[in-house]
């Protein structure tokens, strides 16, 4: 009994681990977007566009002449 009691309360802890992780990347990412939005519209110009991919945090700046 005292065994499936910890087993159980190591599965909640690691649990709340995944869960904390996955928040704060996902506040990191966020962050990171804002920014890059916030840069695209202090320096957007016709000589530029960026591309943001939605599965990635990577951007892309493609350059048109």
């Amino acid at each position: 009994m005292i065994f499936i009691q910890r087993n159980s309360l190591d599965f909640h802890k690691n649990l709340a681990i995944n869960i904390t992780t996955a928040m704060i990347i996902k506040f990191l990412f966020v962050i990171e977007f804002e920014l890059i939005l916030q840069f695209t519209n202090n320096f957007a110009s016709d000589n530029f566009s960026f591309i943001i991919r939605p599965k990635c945090s990577a951007s892309l700046i493609s350059f048109h002449q």
